[in-house]
């Protein structure tokens, strides 16, 4: 009996410690001109990143979410030359580099983890838990021609006022 209210004790305080967990933006907004990288950072909280797999997403305006980056090297079509993803486990965050903006690269990028499998095998009791994807509140990243000069404030106000809030789990 001792033994099996151990295991519901561990099982609690797992789900206790996922449940603080959250993917945090650098910044909201990154405003780049073109051509110029830029650099797109999410930091974990609550837990260490290591223990889960970081992916990148990118919605354009028409609302197509593409797949950019999963950790290990793996890539979505046509991101792998101008598009570099790392994990600093040091400051616990997912990076994402865009070597070379163009206008085709604006857009909402998301950030999302999944429960590392080696982390799994110690949430096998939490199979709900662990089975879930969550999503980093999007972080905007608008170009402008450095020519041109022009602010796109107005643009970038309007494009946040209709993102998401932020997801804890």
């Amino acid at each position: 009996m001792q033994r099996i209210s151990s295991l519901i004790h561990l099982s609690l305080f797992w789900a206790g410690v996922m449940s603080a967990v959250e993917l945090v933006p650098e910044h909201q907004t990154v405003i780049v001109s073109v051509g110029n990288p830029a650099t797109l950072r999410c930091s974990m909280k609550g837990e260490a990143i290591s223990n889960y797999y970081i992916n990148w997403y990118r919605k354009t305006q028409g609302n197509t979410m593409t797949f950019i980056y999963r950790e290990k090297g793996i890539y979505g079509p046509g991101f792998k030359d101008n598009f570099q993803g790392d994990i600093d486990t040091e400051e616990n965050q997912a990076v994402l580099k865009i070597l070379a903006p163009s206008e085709r690269d604006e857009g909402s990028y998301y950030c999302a983890s999944d429960i590392h499998p080696a982390a799994a095998l110690l949430l096998s009791s939490s199979k709900t838990i662990a089975s879930q994807a969550r999503w980093l509140m999007p972080v905007i990243l608008a170009l402008w021609e450095a020519e041109a000069g022009e602010s796109r404030g107005q643009e970038i106000e309007t494009i946040l006022a209709n993102t998401v809030k932020p997801c804890l789990y």
